[in-house]
């Protein structure tokens, strides 16, 4: 963890916000902010170390989504598995052949499907709820892969 003024509340909030994140697949970051009544630089310390150390990741949400959704969070060790019986969509399994030894972002996987970005974004957002993708961020910049 980076040593600044906010390092002590977040090194103590870390071990609450695990907790949390085992009874809920994905919490938003106003909510888990809210319940455990941490200030936000408290919270971007805690969960920036947690998602370097491995422990939590940043779910995918919709760019395109009306109104805007914020970020969210999963702990890596509770992923999701799809029910067995789960049919995919057409563009489901076209997401995942593409992504077959690859690790791309929405906009190459939008242009090389030759679908719109807003479709592919809801696509992403429904393979990743369902365990079957990672969505990595290098910065802002989400990054796909299979699971």
């Amino acid at each position: 963890m980076t040593s600044t003024k906010y390092s002590p509340l977040a090194r103590t909030a870390t071990p609450k916000i695990l907790e949390l994140l085992e009874n809920k697949l994905a919490w938003g970051a106003s909510e888990l902010m809210a319940v455990l009544n941490l200030p936000a630089p408290v919270f971007k310390e805690s969960i920036s170390d947690l998602i370097g150390q491995g422990k939590v990741r940043q779910r995918f949400s919709n760019p395109f989504a009306s109104p805007p959704v914020e970020a969210t969070y999963s702990r890596v060790a509770g992923t999701f598995l799809p029910a067995s019986g789960y049919v995919l969509s057409s563009g489901e399994e076209q997401v995942l052949e593409w992504l077959v030894g690859r690790k791309e972002t929405l906009a190459t996987i939008s242009t090389a499907l030759r679908l719109p970005k807003r479709e592919i974004a809801e696509t992403l957002v429904l393979l990743d709820e369902k365990g079957l993708i990672v969505c990595r961020y290098v910065n802002h910049l989400p990054i796909f892969s299979l699971a």
